[in-house]
């Protein structure tokens, strides 16, 4: 997460990108994703140097691990591996909101999501808006960062991406999504800002769904 009273300096020229202070959170990240894709040794490096792989100590050990993806798929499945059933009044209304579940691929993304959840300890669904349809997206935790004020609350959401030499950063807040271009250089630090632009909403609250693991 990132400070709100920060977010001018880490995006300041010659910052690295991602920030420092996601180091840690994704370097976690990645190591649980290793681990879901059943990449144990990666993770594990002091337990290589224990067993080989021939002995039985380390089949046993490849049963226990192997349980990550098991258990992420488990809970995903028993919250929506059989669709919900959702109805709403009046009949108009009710079959608005059933186009839209069907459309946006709604529990097809909340199975993904809670994956996320399971695997990562968060999952983000992004909302976007295009020619008055509704576009449902889950966004990878590596790919999202919270902007934070002075009690911890989340009050802006940032998505990132890079292309080439570009570093594309979205920040959705209540009523607005603002986005902002950066060239980078080839060792990743910011460079100078070459756009920028802010899209009204209409909607007082962020379009972005967060859930985190209790």
């Amino acid at each position: 997460m990132i400070h709100i009273d920060e977010i001018e300096n880490v995006l300041s020229r010659g910052k690295p990108w991602p920030p420092v202070s996601e180091i840690d959170r994704l370097r976690r990240i990645s190591e649980n994703e290793q681990l879901f894709n059943g990449n144990h040794a990666a993770v594990y490096t002091a337990l290589n140097k224990l067993f080989s792989n021939a002995s039985p100590e380390y089949r046993k050990l490849l049963v226990l691990l192997n349980w990550h993806k098991r258990l992420s798929l488990l809970w995903a499945d028993f919250l929506f591996g059989e669709k919900p059933i959702i109805n709403i009044d009046p009949e108009d209304a009710n079959n608005l909101l059933q186009n839209i579940l069907r459309d946006t691929n709604f529990f097809v993304l909340q199975h993904s999501r809670q994956i996320d959840v399971s695997r990562f300890g968060i999952g983000i669904i992004e909302i976007l808006m295009n020619d008055e349809k509704v576009q449902f997206d889950v966004i990878h935790p590596s790919r999202y960062i919270e902007i934070v004020d002075d009690a911890n609350k989340t009050i802006e959401h940032l998505i990132w991406w890079t292309n080439r030499n570009k570093l594309f950063l979205k920040v959705h807040g209540p009523g607005y999504i603002t986005t902002k271009i950066f060239n980078v250089s080839t060792d990743s630090k910011i460079l100078d800002m070459v756009g920028e632009f802010t899209q009204s909403t209409g909607i007082s609250t962020p379009l972005i769904s967060v859930v985190k693991n209790i």
